[in-house]
């Protein structure tokens, strides 16, 4: 970013880009294409109440706590009891929640809508800023180019390069797919880097370079309270590309010495800052090798600089002071998340072979940049790169917090930057009109060219995953508006919200809770705990030797049971003995389907459950049908 004056530092850029009509049908052709690529997989029979069925567990979880949002409860709780405390970013969550409270819109509606707003929004961006940088109406036809590239996965036959545990390395197009708050996060973060890169481009700064670049800090800062990781990504991403600006504008060798001297010592000394710092708190040691750079973008442009990092601060604030209590306090869980996202690396040979269809761009990004002496570029380059390497190797320097998602936060992120760039830098190589291209010495010219032809061929190949990934998800969305999902609603009608709710194996918890928001007696281990832990799982614990008593039941908070008529044999009949029949509510067409509502007996001694009743929730291949580790016998 050119955060100089016009005679403060060497300027690339133009403030006169493409005419915005020129540009205007680029932007919606790459908004269709973007729909092309992106939905309609679901045709015909898609709607904006169609949930992807995209690691639907982990997505529902998120969805809990939209809906619980819609229904009035914002508050800080584990999403399907509605206790604890949920330390996870949650704020663009009940935003789409207020949404939906606030206009009436369904939940499933609130969260596809925000979704894909905000993707269409980040399209607009890289439209826009490719026709900037390229300064050819033409680029902005490819917004959308970022969304088809992959990881070179196919050569295993699939679109995604697994590794050890669940880690998994894949492209942009499946990490912006679920329309989560992490997709949330990495679309904010996208849109963010490209306007400052568009403020790299104009020749002179001036009040609205101010206003966007204050703005972007509190963005940044923003994010934190939306997604961890996409809040550590941004965060990396552009500390380190304004201090690799900074420094390529100050021309200090030393600053470049000390920032590699710094890298070096962080893999060093890391792992052993990390036992003192604990495991998050010690990702601030990551940024230390952006340091020298960002002190000289301190001292050389002072509140230019200064004030975006202070509302990026700010605006972090309340989920940074609310983890750091939390971590203070001892919160269990937050002791069980940490510990429990190590040991999921990137090894380096999957991570480089992968990266290469990002790799080649940004390698023919630096070359340019250093042939042209040009910062903005450089600072696209390097600084992306050091980034996203530090951040995706953090298991060798400290946190150890899952670089694999780390890594796929870096490929989508850098995806949006590099390949705008790319194109401009191309541009004023290829384009007989650049007066400097005919003139330059033959050999920079061709090594810009032949990574500039390498980094196509790659993309392009790479795009195969992107076709595989879209064949894997035709048609695979999840209605929450079914004959049985109106079923569920009307039994949910009669609890009482003072007790949780338990349901059979034949109907989910989690989409119980999407489509009711009755508090359920269930949770994600990974997500949050609910208050009475130990007692919900004592109830499992006692499933698993066929027995279940009242009084643990109660101590567990859970009053009611849902059983649906499709479960054979059906739960109540095995818990008759203490349980007191509602309502029931049949549905289909004729009526022949069934979901009824039980209310759990106070009192009475311990139930020797029917070996039937447990089989039916523990099926010969392994695994309860519809629970985790919570209240599963098996």
């Amino acid at each position: 970013m050119n955060l100089s004056r016009s005679t403060d530092a060497p300027t690339f850029g133009s403030d006169s880009p493409p005419e915005p009509t020129r540009v205007l049908p680029g932007v919606l052709f790459s908004v269709f294409a973007y729909f092309g690529t992106q939905v309609s997989m679901f045709l015909p029979n898609w709607n904006w109440d169609s949930f992807r069925t995209f690691f639907l567990q982990d997505q529902l979880s998120n969805f809990a706590v939209l809906v619980n949002a819609s229904r009035g409860n914002f508050g800080s709780v584990e999403p399907f009891t509605e206790t604890g405390h949920l330390s996870d970013p949650h704020l663009y969550l009940e935003a789409l929640g207020a949404l939906s409270h606030i206009t009436g819109l369904s939940p499933a509606s609130s969260w596809t809508i925000g979704g894909l707003a905000l993707q269409v929004a980040l399209v607009g961006c890289i439209s826009v800023e490719a026709a900037h940088i390229a300064n050819r109406w033409w680029a902005s036809y490819l917004g959308a180019l970022p969304f088809i590239v992959g990881t070179l996965s196919f050569a295993g036959g699939g679109w995604a390069t697994s590794l050890a545990s669940h880690a998994v390395l894949w492209g942009t197009f499946a990490s912006m797919f679920s329309l989560n708050e992490a997709v949330a996060a990495l679309a904010i973060a996208g849109i963010l880097a490209l306007m400052l890169v568009g403020v790299g481009l104009r020749t002179e700064w001036s009040r609205r370079s101010s206003m966007i670049t204050l703005g972007v800090g509190a963005g940044i800062g923003l994010i934190a309270n939306i997604d961890t990781y996409g809040f550590f990504t941004a965060t990396f991403f552009l500390s380190y590309g304004v201090a690799v600006y900074a420094m390529a504008v100050q021309r200090r060798r030393w600053t470049w010495v000390l920032s590699l001297g710094l890298i070096v010592a962080l893999y060093i000394i890391g792992p052993r800052a990390t036992e003192t710092l604990g495991r998050l708190d010690a990702f601030v040691l990551g940024l230390v090798p952006a340091l020298p750079g960002l002190i000289v973008a301190i001292a050389r442009w002072r509140s230019r600089v200064l004030l975006p990092i202070l509302a990026a601060l700010a605006a972090a604030a309340p989920q940074i002071v609310s983890v750091a209590a939390a971590l203070h306090g001892g919160d269990p869980f937050l002791t069980f998340r940490i510990a429990a996202s190590g040991g999921l690396g990137v090894p380096w040979k999957p991570g480089i072979m992968c990266a290469l269809p990002l790799l080649a761009p940004l390698a023919m990004i630096a070359l340019a940049a250093l042939h042209r002496r040009n910062p903005l570029w450089l600072a696209c380059a390097l600084g992306i790169a050091s980034a996203w390497f530090i951040i995706s190797t953090n298991d060798a320097w400290g946190p150890n917090q899952e670089p694999y998602q780390l890594w796929t936060d870096g490929f989508a992120l850098a995806s949006f930057i590099v390949i705008p760039t790319a194109i401009g830098v191309a541009v004023s190589y290829l384009s007989s009109a650049d007066k400097r291209a005919r003139t330059e010495p033959y050999r920079w010219t061709i090594g810009v060219i032949a990574l500039f032809v390498a980094a196509v061929g790659l993309v392009g190949a790479s795009s195969v995953d992107w076709f595989r990934f879209y064949r894997s998800q035709q048609g695979e969305t999840l209605s929450l508006a079914t004959p049985e999902s109106h079923a569920m609603q009307s039994t949910a009608a009669r609890i009482s919200n003072d007790k949780l709710v338990w349901v059979d194996p034949c109907v989910k918890p989690a989409i119980f809770k999407a489509v009711t928001g009755a508090r359920v007696a269930y949770y994600n281990l990974g997500l949050a705990w609910p208050a009475h832990l130990e007692e919900i799982l004592a109830v499992g614990n006692s499933l698993s030797i066929r027995t279940i008593a009242p009084r643990e039941v109660a101590a567990a908070q859970i009053g009611w049971l849902v059983t649906s008529g499709a479960c054979a044999p059906n739960w109540a009949t095995g818990l008759r003995p203490i349980l007191i029949h509602v309502a029931t509510e049949r549905y289909g067409s004729p009526p022949g389907d069934e979901v009824a509502l039980w209310k759990f007996k106070t009192s009475g001694g311990s139930l020797l459950v029917s070996a039937d009743v447990i089989d039916a929730a523990c099926p010969p291949t392994g695994g309860a049908i519809s629970y985790a580790a919570t209240l599963s016998p098996c």
